[in-house]
């Protein structure tokens, strides 16, 4: 079992997120789009290489919500890929995203949408949750800086750890382990790409998995509303560094500032957990 854990959510992840900067850097070499691609399959295929080994292989489209999720990252990174090679795509890349987003939250949210949401409810819902999702993968594009590669990895870094440990705190050992194969993911990438990412499809992974994780945690799991606002704000605070780094002149100072506001909001989202943890009720889905 724990060889298990070690192997899913750290070692494979590791060696695909380091195949990524492998083929990234070929890509920019040959390719003026860059590898922005190559973070977006990356992340998806650490996702679904620590899901093979901790649940198997899933039934398509998949008996239960964590399932369908391994096909929602294979689609993720498609259309990172697309994103990311496709410079001619233009504003349609945003129907893209409102296909694959609105899929993610049809299958994520399925069992409450057949058994427990009247019609009504669940088109609130869905189209809510639509807006959020897009809104947050605009943020998360958004706070790409090619030209300040220590940007994204200060914000997204402990977004992507603390989303792991909150899922843990909140009786999911399951949800958190899958999310730590990303969190290491990002970790080997960064570390050897010395942070540099290309703008355009980077992100598309991320921007389904982490709403994913959260949804399914939050639905299905302990995670309580607290914890999932504070995450969505930790998301939104990226987007801080922009505006800081015109104002002032130090280099790293935005960016540090940046980093310690996501980290502030993700330290806040692991209280609920961690006190509703020590209870002896807790319990979880999955």
């Amino acid at each position: 079992m724990i060889l298990e854990a070690l192997i899913g959510t750290v070692v494979l992840p590791a060696l695909l997120s380091g195949a990524g900067v492998a083929l990234a850097v070929r890509a920019g070499r040959k390719h003026e789009a860059g590898g922005g691609w190559a973070l977006a399959l990356g992340t998806g295929l650490a996702f679904c290489a620590a899901q093979l080994v901790l649940r198997g292989m899933p039934a398509f489209p998949g008996n239960e919500s964590l399932d369908r999720v391994f096909w929602l990252a294979l689609a993720a990174a498609a259309v990172g890929a697309v994103e990311s090679l496709w410079r001619g795509l233009g504003r349609a890349r945003w129907l893209l995203r409102l296909v694959l987003v609105g899929a993610t939250l049809w299958l994520v949210l399925r069992p409450l949408i057949a058994h427990h949401w009247s019609g009504l409810e669940a088109a609130a819902w869905i189209a809510s949750l639509e807006l959020a999702v897009i809104g947050l993968w605009a943020a998360l594009e958004g706070a790409v800086r090619p030209e300040r590669p220590w940007a994204f990895p200060l914000g997204i870094l402990p977004l992507a750890g603390g989303t792991s440990v909150a899922l843990l705190l909140s009786g999911s050992a399951m949800l958190g382990q899958l999310a730590g194969a990303i969190a290491v993911s990002l970790v080997v990438w960064f570390g050897l790409s010395f942070g540099r990412m290309p703008q355009r499809g980077s992100v598309a992974t991320l921007a389904i998995l982490l709403p994913a994780f959260w949804l399914v945690g939050f639905f299905y799991s302990e995670l309580s509303l607290t914890s999932l606002l504070l995450l969505v704000l930790a998301t939104l605070f990226m987007l801080v560094e922009r505006p800081l780094a015109e104002r002032w002149t130090r280099p790293m100072a935005p960016s540090l500032v940046t980093g310690a506001l996501v980290a502030a909001c993700v330290a806040g989202a692991l209280v609920p957990p961690l006190l509703a943890s020590l209870s002896p009720e807790a319990g979880s889905y999955y």
